[in-house]
């Protein structure tokens, strides 16, 4: 379900709309003086605004336009921190996030956009100044043709958890990529090093959920296993190095339902203990 659209976002239609007349308005104007000697003036800017798809524009903003000089939505341009080229990048990046079914956060586009400004500020050698808290509302304003969020159903949500055709052809091609050494510079897994699940329990009764995570990586070196339980608040003491209070030496986190999601999984491949693993690399993360 789509969303409402903000008072911002109407405003920014209405000043697309209203830009687009001013085109319109320019172009008749030329048209219509197009074969007369200057000293004869066939339509005056009032004889174009009395026509009636152009009622309620600025004589003088219609004037500046005839002149040559730049619109608001041309002047913003100017000012922005990335061109459309730079801008695809980014939307290309959070689609292709998603189709792996990593949620869209803001705080990923203001860090993808922040990567991408550093760069070009020190290859163009200019002082680089921060995006501001309001950019990523911004941009997904300016390119909401290309990249939006929506609301999602029970319905929706049930689909998407289901396995179907889609989710299984998506997941089973994202697996052959990984087999194939696509996310790890051409280096393929060989079949001596995949193994399976030997091993699987179904315990009966009312019980709470607990996820535990052991993280093997693709170098054959493991992560600390992480366990998460179902809880809103967490005990200082189970972070404890204290041997007698974590044996094991997990990392203890909880969530509201006691199991991952897609922002923890984007987090976890994030991770500075895990990045320097993988350097710049574009990190996979497969759960089982």
């Amino acid at each position: 379900m789509a969303q409402a659209k903000s008072d911002k976002e109407h405003a920014h239609i209405k000043s697309e709309k209203k830009a687009e007349l001013y085109k319109c308005a320019v172009t008749d104007y030329w048209v219509s003086h197009a074969g007369f000697p200057k000293a004869i003036h066939p339509q005056s800017l009032h004889d174009i605004l009395n026509w009636p798809q152009y009622a309620g524009l600025s004589i003088s903003t219609l004037s500046h336009r005839i002149n040559g000089k730049q619109d608001i939505h041309e002047f913003n341009a100017s000012k922005c921190h990335f061109t459309d080229e730079e801008a695809n990048i980014l939307i290309d990046h959070a689609l292709q996030e998603a189709e792996h079914s990593f949620p869209f956060t803001h705080q990923s586009l203001y860090e993808n956009g922040h990567k991408i400004l550093k760069c070009k500020c020190k290859i163009q050698d200019t002082p680089f100044k921060p995006l501001g808290k309001n950019w990523t509302s911004n941009f997904l304003g300016r390119y909401r043709h290309h990249i939006s969020t929506y609301w999602s159903t029970s319905l929706h949500e049930s689909r998407g958890c289901v396995v179907n055709t889609h989710t299984k052809g998506g997941w089973f091609k994202l697996l052959r990529q990984a087999l194939d050494g696509e996310f790890s510079k051409g280096v393929p897994i060989d079949p001596e090093n995949i193994g399976k699940k030997s091993q699987y329990k179904i315990v009966t009764g009312n019980c709470e959920t607990i996820t535990a995570m052991c993280t093997i990586m693709a170098n054959g070196t493991s992560l600390r296993p992480t366990v998460i339980f179902k809880g809103s608040l967490l005990q200082t003491w189970w972070k404890s190095s204290n041997p007698d209070h974590n044996i094991t030496g997990a990392n203890i986190a909880m969530s509201e339902k006691g199991w991952t999601d897609g922002d923890i999984r984007l987090a976890c491949t994030l991770d500075s203990r895990t990045r320097h693993y993988w350097g710049p690399s574009p990190p996979t993360l497969v759960v089982a």
